[in-house]
């Protein structure tokens, strides 16, 4: 007879502990909604920052040094920075790009070499992966 006490103990302990781990899953889910709230309060915090959205961002080093060879393709005009920004990303083999804001023009490179001339007095930017 002391063996079915003993059981029923087992039992109400299966169940107590069942029940708390789906409590602590949940509590988990609440903790990650509201860890995800916070980053999108933090990101709409970074986009209030004032920075300049016009240059090439983190991905990039802007400079006036003009890269030298490696021409993977030349735009003479038509590319915003945005897109030839993303045109370089999207090709793996570019690691700089040249842009000129005036008319869009937009030249990737294969390497990020520096060539020694300064080619912002031209209207032309070069940007560094």
């Amino acid at each position: 007879m002391a063996a079915v006490p003993m059981l029923a103990g087992v039992g109400l302990m299966m169940v107590c502990c069942s029940s708390l781990s789906s409590f602590m899953m949940m509590g988990d889910d609440t903790k990650k909604k509201e860890d995800d709230s916070d980053s999108d309060a933090d990101d709409a915090d970074a986009d209030d920052s004032g920075a300049d959205d016009s240059g090439a961002d983190a991905d990039y080093t802007e400079s006036c040094d003009d890269l030298g060879g490696g021409i993977i393709v030349r735009h003479e005009s038509g590319k915003d920075l945005g897109v030839c920004k993303t045109d370089c990303s999207d090709d793996l083999d570019c690691l700089g790009f040249i842009h000129g804001e005036e008319v869009g023009f937009c030249q990737l490179h294969d390497n990020k070499d520096p060539y020694g001339v300064d080619i912002c007095d031209k209207g032309l930017k070069v940007y560094r992966k």
